[in-house]
């Protein structure tokens, strides 16, 4: 097919980039407050450590794959090439809806800062869903001109989240309370509520596979791919852990617990309130350099499945002067929009919630089938002794099991969801596989 090889224009420190912003996302500024409704400190911080593991076992997957298969898609090529067509197309089916979807929760909390920042927003839900609108389509033609225009403005937004997130660390610092968090383990808050508080943190690492989506447009893939990843990561992580403790130190759980905007609110308590217009803004600012990167990672997703006739070949067509998959970004976009008309008739709370469940459903299943791929690749090594690949093949064990058991945490109501979304795929892939006559 003519047009279908994308240009290699993004390096390490956007590479880097891509990956914090969409791990980080909008979660690190309301996760504080949702830990405190459930948890105490001691709990929370477990959590984020037992998540954090796991995270880590699985961005050492996703850093392999993506060094040895370098390639748009990522994890939706990696599932085809070891497991088959029908594998490879419900990894591109779920990554795929997890990423647009899980972008109009972004959009969302933008929305929600913006309304706080700006009041008359919030009495006229139509005006919120035109300002989410504009955001989305601006950030779907930067994407359409190329990655690099993209992963620049990105950057840019992501330094301004460092620089937001760096002066929280710094001011609550300064009214940080011990009795705030003590006793560690609460009654109501102890050890017991960690696998409720970890289901909550581990969400909050989705996008480590980020790299691997836009891995075919990494200059130099098979060290920056496994480079970005990894640091992207483990900074997260340090700023998950921090802003979390600190969060808790500088407010009473019980008034954390419900605080719509704990971040905001403590540093407009600092600063005062005359700042808090400031805060907002800059806050809504930061989460769209996020929303413009899994946009990115959108488009890829869908290309790769296109350009593997999994999903219809106009997902795979790229702009004549920019070699960027416009249709995928624009039909992302329009879904996205799509949804987002649920903000006028449920309110920002109940739009939320739904298109949260919704999102994370998504990962999960994606994430066990790239453990699975590299337990495959690790089999089909030709020069390795058998006790070498017994050893390699412990760490993407530990993955799969790591991530059955966060499905199983999820609860009911998220695997019901899931399997309705993997139902929904089905057509789609019959008439795929009946149009090409694809084999598995």
């Amino acid at each position: 097919m003519k047009n279908t090889k994308s240009k290699k224009e993004i390096g390490l420190i956007v590479a880097i980039a891509l990956v914090f912003s969409n791990i980080i996302g909008a979660g690190i500024f309301v996760i504080p407050s949702q830990l405190a409704q459930i948890a105490g400190a001691g709990s929370s911080i477990l959590a984020w450590v037992l998540t954090g593991l796991g995270a880590i076992i699985l961005s050492f997957t996703f850093a392999n794959l993506g060094s040895k298969m370098p390639i748009n898609g990522g994890v939706v090529e990696y599932s085809r090439k070891s497991l088959g067509n029908f594998t490879g197309f419900m990894t591109a089916w779920l990554y795929w809806n997890g990423c647009w979807i899980g972008n109009a929760t972004l959009l969302i909390v933008i929305l929600k800062y913006l309304n706080g920042a700006f009041p008359f927003m919030a009495k006229n839900p139509l005006i919120g869903f035109l300002v989410c609108s504009f955001i989305i389509w601006l950030f779907t033609y930067i994407n359409i001109r190329g990655a690099k225009s993209a992963g620049a403005v990105g950057t840019i937004l992501v330094l301004l989240k460092l620089i937001i997130l760096i002066l929280f660390i710094i001011i609550s610092s300064g009214i940080f309370n011990i009795q705030n968090i003590s006793p560690i383990f609460p009654t109501g808050g102890g050890l017991s509520s960690i696998p409720m508080a970890a289901a909550i943190t581990f969400w909050a690492f989705e996008g480590i596979e980020s790299a691997t989506i836009a891995s075919g447009e990494i200059k130099n893939p098979e060290r920056n791919v496994k480079l970005s990843t990894i640091i992207a990561l483990i900074v997260a992580l340090v700023f998950y852990l921090a802003i979390t403790i600190l969060s808790m130190g500088a407010m009473p759980r019980h008034i954390l617990a419900n605080s719509l905007d704990p971040l905001s609110e403590i540093m407009g308590y600092v600063l005062g309130s005359k700042w808090i217009v400031v805060i907002n803004i800059g806050i809504a600012l930061s989460i769209c350099g996020s929303s413009i990167l899994w946009l990115l990672s959108t488009g890829r997703a869908a290309y790769a499945a296109g350009k593997e006739k999994l999903f219809p070949e106009f997902f795979a067509k790229l702009h004549p002067k920019y070699q960027t998959p416009y249709i995928s970004l624009i039909i992302g976009s329009i879904l996205i929009n799509l949804l987002l008309l649920l903000n006028l008739f449920k309110g920002l709370n109940g739009a939320y919630n739904f298109i949260v469940l919704l999102s994370t459903l998504s990962y999960l299943p994606v994430y066990a089938v790239s453990t699975i791929a590299e337990i495959m690749l690790v089999i089909d090594f030709k020069n390795k002794s058998f006790r070498k690949k017994i050893l390699l093949l412990i760490r993407p064990s530990i993955g799969f099991i790591f991530c059955i058991l966060a499905i199983y945490a999820s609860g009911a109501t998220t695997v019901l969801y899931g399997f309705i979304l993997i139902m929904c795929g089905i057509p789609v892939y019959a008439y795929m596989k009946k149009k090409y006559n694809l084999s598995n």
